[in-house]
Parts: C-alpha cells; structure tokens; sequence
C-alpha cells in the first residue's frame, strides 16, 4: 500500500530553495549587544578643510600681521586688525581661498595694503568680506586666475587690483571712499570687471575708475575726480554700464573697442579742457547727457567718438574749443542717432554729427535726427547721408563735401543765428528728394557740377530756394520752391534747369529765366516742352 505524500511538501519545497525558509543550525545562546552607535556623518573639516586665519595657523612677521604660506582654503573667525606700516594679510603661495566670512580686514594710519601677495602667485580666491581703511590698496594680487568676489572696499588706496589679463576676475564687489595716490593709479583693474559698483573715488593725479582687459560690464560709476580721469576702459568690450559725474582736467568717460548700452553723463566742468564722453570702435545704444568741457582748450572734444555709432543718443554737450566739438564724431557710419542741444562758447564750432576722421572715407550717415545745435551734419568727401532729419540750429543744417549724396533729408528752421543754407554741398554732389524749409539762408546751396532733384525748398527768410553759389554744369530737375525771399533758382546760363514748379517768390521765380539749358516757363495745361518749368 503506498504512502500518500503530504500537500504541504511541494510549497516547503519551493519556499527552501529560494531561501526564505531558516536553515537548521544547533541552538544559540543571548547575542553580545552591539555596542555604542558610532558618527555616519562627517564634518565640515572633513567636506571642505579650511584653515582659520590666525596668529595660531598663519602666524605674521614684522611686514604683515598674517602670512598664508602653504595652499589650501582659508576662513576668518574674527575681524583682523592691521597695524602701521604692515600688511593685512600676505600670500606667498599658489592656490590660496580666502573666505572673509562676512566679517572684516581693517588698516590703520600708516597701514600698507589689505591683503596682498609677495610675488605673482596663480589661483588666489578672495570672496565674502570687507575690507577697509588701508592707505596704500585695499587688495593687490599679482597672478594668473584670481578670483575676488563679494567683497566691499572702503576707506582706502586702489580699491582691488588684479592683473589686467591672465584670466583674472572681479564680480559683485563694491568701493567707496577711495583715494587712489602712489603708483597706482586704478581703483579695480582685472581682465573682466562685472556687476560693479563705484562711488566717490578721487586723486591728485591720473585716476581710471575701472580697467578691463577684456570686457567690463554691468558696473555703475558715480563721483570720480582728479586730473586725468577715465571712468571705464575696456581693451574689448564694455556693456550695460554707466559713468555718473566726473571731474578733472582731461576726461573720458567710458573707453573700449565695443561699447553697447552704455551711458555718460554729468561729466566735466570750468576747468575741463578735454572731453570725450564714450569713445571706440563700435558703439551701439548708447547715451551722454550733460558735458562741459568748459575749460579753454584748443583740444577735439566730443561727445561720443567712434568708428561706427549705431543707434545712440547726445543731449546737452557744451564745449569750449577752438577746434570742432562735435555731439557725435564717427568715422565710417552714424545710423540711427539722435544729437540734441550741442554749443561751443570758443572759437571753433560745435556740429551735431560729423562724417571727419579721415578724408574721402566714403562714411555714411543715415536715419539720423540733429535738433538745437551749432551746426546739424557735416562729411568729408564722398559721404552719403540718408533719411536724416536737421531742425533749429545756428548754422548750417547738412553741409558735405565733394562727391556726395544727400537723400530723403529734412531740414527745417536752420540758421538761427547766421545766413546759413539748408543744405549745402561742395562739387559733384547730389541732393534728391529733400525737403527745405524756414532755413534763413538758402534752401539748398551747390557749386558747378552737382545734381538738384525731386527737392522741395520753401519759405527761405534771406536767401534762394536752390542757389548755384558758384561755378556752372548743375542739373537743377523737377523741384517744388516757393515763398522764398529771393529767387525760387538761382543759377546760371551754364546749369540745366528743368520742370520745376516755382512761385511766390520775393525777386523772382528763376534766374535765369530763358536760355538754351532752360527749359521754358508754361502752364501745366498747355506745356509744349517736356522740359517746361512752370
């Protein structure tokens, strides 16, 4: 008779040989407790070995109250206390993090410089801090990639002075009450300057607020004075930042290769003899207001000197020079600009634009605005000026040189104080499509050999519509003059001289008023003559 096997084996079975079910052992006894828990979490020396700063771990010497001699990261646990004629603290090493830990490093009268290194030294970390009241410098780091961030400078020498290249870097710091004397003549110097801020930073000499080498931006500059001051210089760019009353002799408020969205203003006084408010190669959306250059000079100021200006703005520039001051002076191009209320009280003359760093350079100026100054625009030889609005100057509105084009221009209300035309060109040049109005002198005044057409001239309260003020071989060609005071055209027997409309004019609608380049005076109705003026 066979055995039945038990249900229960097959589970037993599976529930064995996949181990969940205790193997058989001999009985065991109480087991030994376990002891103490031991720490799972280690310390902040652990995470991050720092060494505090003291006379225990960085002991000094008769030159400096602390010496940091070996790399590593560095802490303050107390304010540290300098002394005459010592440094704060001195690095002699590569590598060193100093972290000030909100708390301060403090000079005295006669105290050297805050914190400082003997020789260059690479990888120097300052952050988190202030430093205050040291004569010579707040902090001077001579090296390949330092870093100073978050530290406040007051009270003191040049504020912080890195190398100018070398992949060096300041960022979010700030310096007031600074007195920059002795060799150095910067406040914060760095290859990149960023997220800065400036404040009352004077000297007896040449001063510079911020240099870059490579680019500076986000900085606000206010109150710099000495004698040869400039807020901010770029050797690369310098963007998003601005440059806030400055005295001295010799100015310039904001220098570099590429400046973009940047703004000088309140910049010199009385005894200013030079001005430059921002000046380089390219500069975009910037602005200047309040310049005085009010210091006799015989020096060319300006109010923004560039290669290429795009899209910026001057208001209240006044010069004192017996050079040409202009509101913007551009080499190549000005598009996009706007000049307001720019005077020289010296001999020279102040002009809102001017086309004039080299001759015959073939600059453009278009799309641009020149209200209330001296003199509107003004180009060299075989320039183009487009699209440009010229109203209430003293002078001139547009004047350019040979072999130039001006097109789709305004001027309006020009020569306020002069007998000065609308427009005017030297020979070969062409006005098309411009209109003229309310100037005092002449609407539009040309010599022999230029072009004059689809151009309205009205309402000029001395002179001439359109004057051919000398020389012969003009196209004068479908243009509207009216209202003037003296003729409508004003030529010679030598220009061409072909359907216009003309009347009201005070002498006479043309001058001449036959010949065989004139074409004959008829009424739109009844014209015969293609080339008939009416």
């Amino acid at each position: 008779m066979r055995t039945r096997s038990s249900p229960c084996f097959p589970a037993a079975l599976a529930l064995a040989l996949a181990g969940l079910l205790p193997e058989s052992s001999p009985g065991q006894g109480l087991l030994a407790p376990a002891g103490s828990p031991t720490p799972t979490m280690r310390t902040l020396d652990q995470v991050e070995p720092r060494v505090l700063v003291n006379a225990a771990n960085t002991p000094g010497n008769a030159a400096n109250t602390f010496v940091i001699s070996q790399s590593g990261s560095y802490l303050l646990g107390a304010d540290v206390i300098g002394a005459s004629g010592r440094n704060g603290i001195m690095i002699t090493t590569d590598d060193v993090t100093i972290d000030l830990n909100g708390f301060s490093v403090n000079g005295t009268a006669g105290a050297l410089i805050g914190i400082t290194t003997n020789t260059a030294h690479r990888g120097v970390r300052i952050h988190g801090g202030r430093v205050s009241d040291w004569p010579a410098a707040g902090i001077v780091i001579t090296g390949a990639g330092t870093t100073v961030s978050d530290v406040t400078v007051i009270n003191s020498g040049a504020a912080i002075v890195l190398d100018q290249t070398n992949a060096t870097r300041i960022f979010r710091c700030s310096a007031s009450g600074i007195n920059v004397s002795g060799s150095l003549t910067t406040c914060l110097s760095a290859d990149s300057v960023e997220n800065c801020t400036l404040q009352n930073i004077s000297s007896t000499g040449t001063l510079t607020g911020v240099v870059a080498g490579t680019q500076a931006s986000n900085c606000a500059l206010q109150t710099l004075s000495g004698t040869t001051v400039t807020g901010i210089s770029g050797g690369g760019q310098v963007l998003d930042s601005a440059v806030i009353i400055v005295t001295g002799t010799s100015i310039t408020g904001i220098t570099g290769s590429r400046i973009s969205r940047c703004q000088a203003t309140g910049m010199g006084n009385g005894s200013t003899t030079t001005l430059i408010g921002i000046s380089g190669s390219f500069v975009s959306e910037c602005y200047t207001s309040g310049l005085n250059q009010g210091g006799a000079s015989s020096t060319l100021s300006a109010a923004i000197s560039a290669f290429n200006c795009v899209n910026c703005g001057v208001l209240n520039a006044s010069f004192n020079s017996s050079s040409v001051t202009p509101g913007i002076r551009a080499s190549l191009q000005a598009i996009g600009c706007s000049v307001v209320n720019v005077h020289n009280g010296g001999t020279g003359a102040a002009v809102g634009i001017s086309l004039s760093f080299f001759s015959n350079s073939t600059g453009q100026v278009s799309q641009c605005r020149v209200d209330n100054c001296e003199a509107g625009i003004l180009t060299v030889d075989r320039c183009q000026v487009f699209n440009c609005t010229v109203a209430g100057c003293d002078g001139t509105g547009i004047q350019v040189g040979q072999r130039c084009s001006v097109i789709d221009c305004t001027v309006t209300g020009n020569g306020l104080i002069t007998t000065s035309p609308g427009i005017s060109t030297d020979i070969r040049s062409q006005v098309m499509r411009c209109n003229s109005n309310e100037n005092s002198g002449d609407g539009i005044a040309i010599p022999g050999g230029c072009r004059v057409e689809g151009c309205t001239a009205e309402n000029s309260t001395l002179g001439s519509g359109i004057h051919v003020v000398s020389g012969a071989g003009c196209r004068i060609e479908g243009n509207h003059v009216r209202d003037n005071h003296r003729y409508g055209i004003e030529a010679t027997t030598g220009d061409i001289i072909a359907r216009n409309t003309a009347g009201g004019n005070v002498i006479a609608s043309y001058l001449p008023s036959s010949g065989n380049n004139f074409g004959p005076v008829q009424f739109p109705a009844t014209a015969t003559n293609p080339a008939a003026n009416f």
